[in-house]
């Protein structure tokens, strides 16, 4: 919940927050706070719902599982690049390309090149080419991307 000062809003205080002053975090050290004992009552206090409320409230149960669940996966992913690792090392050491158990095969890929074309330091080189006429525009669906603190 965001708690906001109409007042304030309307006419900021020197401070520059629009935030209740009993909502601050500064109100014990701020001598600009306002009187109020408490924010009950204020007829100054807008509160709004913040974004994870509402998500919240929209989808009670679903925010905290797909949290739960991008943290579990992002630690397991952590621990499969360690033990990738591991296999790796193994595999160039006993010289092994290739194997598998019944439920997953493990491949050695050697180290390799890779030749690309660089649009920009071509385009720096030769402005008066318009590349434009080889864009290609794609339509792209809405996502969402879920990224770990």
């Amino acid at each position: 919940m965001k708690y906001k000062c109409h007042y304030a809003m309307n006419d900021p205080q020197p401070c520059g927050k629009v935030d209740c002053c009993f909502h601050c975090d500064e109100r014990d050290t701020c001598k600009l706070a306002c009187e109020e004992e408490t924010y009950e009552g204020c007829e100054e206090l807008i509160q709004e719902d913040d974004e994870l409320q509402i998500m919240e409230t929209a989808l009670p149960d679903t925010i905290g599982k797909v949290t739960d669940l991008v943290i579990q996966m992002k630690k397991a992913e952590a621990e499969i690049d360690k033990i990738k690792a591991e296999i790796l090392k193994a595999m160039e050491s006993n010289g092994i390309k290739k194997f598998e158990n019944e439920k997953v095969s493990f491949t050695y890929v050697a180290p390799s090149t890779r030749k690309t074309f660089d649009k920009k330091a071509f385009e720096k080189a030769h402005p008066e080419i318009d590349l434009g006429q080889f864009d290609k525009v794609s339509n792209v669906k809405a996502s969402v991307r879920i990224g770990v603190k």
